[in-house]
């Protein structure tokens, strides 16, 4: 027995050399779990969209839409963070006066539908209700069902979890919609109220209509909205890259948006876009690596925590 753990003594050499490489492997390990620490406390979100493959599912800038001085797209996250960098691929060098500006704004996108007609009240109308059926949750109203993905996307909403109620109605003469998922609008029926005046607006027909006098009674599951949202931007100048002259790019800051409900971001260009002959768009979140940053982890953490265990605000 003694000669068989003599035989597995490491001479003096091989000592120094499993010490090595034991340290090597603790590094290398040490090195990833900080990196990957890093990536999710300080993450980063890509989206992108092609112009030639505009039916492709890598597509992940939604809503775009281009008229001749304009052009403007969403992108949707729960998530805050510190700026968005934009990138254009062009197909030919722009025009030499062609200065562009990309502006930013955050709210949810049926929010940043133009206004419609004034309502009384809601007499005639029918609010959405957040309904549950077994383990499932929908939007319904309007002889329409919505599904709602997940938690997450319920919350991304503005919905909350007091509103949701038990189904007791006959949903068979429902339309089904489609899975509303981090990306999905707001469905016509929908009652928003801004948090500063407490003005309501229901949405319909791609519009938001003022209710001049509603009955606070009747409406169940308005969702908070800030007026300000609709004049609050952020923006930043296209430069030319150094190493294509088909290449422009700009990053916009997003602290003052950050504060804002809404999951929605909406970027514009207004000025000639068409100019530029677009071949595709990237564009990523990132957040910066500071101390308010990784308290705000922490804080979203406890609360991702508190909903997988059913402690619901």
């Amino acid at each position: 027995m003694s000669s068989t753990i003599k035989s597995l003594e490491l001479n003096k050499k091989n000592q120094k050399t499993y010490r090595r490489l034991n340290s090597l492997v603790f590094s290398i390990f040490f090195i990833l779990f900080t990196f990957l620490a890093y990536k999710i406390i300080f993450p980063s979100q890509y989206f992108t969209y092609s112009f030639k493959n505009t039916n492709s599912l890598k597509n992940t800038i939604t809503d775009l839409f281009q008229q001749e001085k304009e052009l403007s797209f969403f992108t949707s996250t729960p998530a805050n963070f510190s700026h968005a960098q934009i990138i254009l691929h062009l197909e030919k060098k722009p025009p030499n006066n062609s200065a562009q500006t990309v502006v930013a704004q955050k709210s949810f996108k049926a929010f940043f539908y133009p206004s419609g007609e004034n309502l009384s009240d809601l007499e005639g109308k029918e609010e959405n209700r957040l309904v549950s059926i077994e383990d499932s949750v929908f939007i319904i109203g309007n002889q329409k069902q919505t599904p709602i993905d997940s938690p997450e996307t319920l919350l991304a909403l503005g919905y909350n979890w007091t509103n949701l109620q038990k189904n007791q109605t006959d949903l068979s003469g429902y339309e089904k919609q489609k899975l509303a998922d981090l990306n999905a609008t707001h469905p016509d029926g929908t009652v928003f109220k801004t948090e500063e005046n407490s003005k309501f607006y229901f949405i319909e027909n791609q519009t938001k209509r003022p209710i001049i006098n509603p009955d606070l009674k009747e409406i169940k599951n308005p969702i908070t909205v800030e007026e300000k949202s609709l004049l609050l931007k952020e923006s930043c100048h296209l430069q030319k890259s150094k190493l294509s002259a088909k290449k422009y790019y700009c990053e916009i800051p997003l602290e003052n948006l950050n504060n804002l409900s809404g999951k929605d971001f909406r970027f514009k260009l207004s000025n000639n876009a068409s100019e530029l002959k677009i071949k595709s768009i990237d564009l990523e979140f990132r957040r910066e690596a500071t101390w308010e940053n990784f308290r705000f982890f922490l804080a979203d953490f406890k609360k991702k925590i508190y909903y997988r265990f059913g402690f619901k605000d």
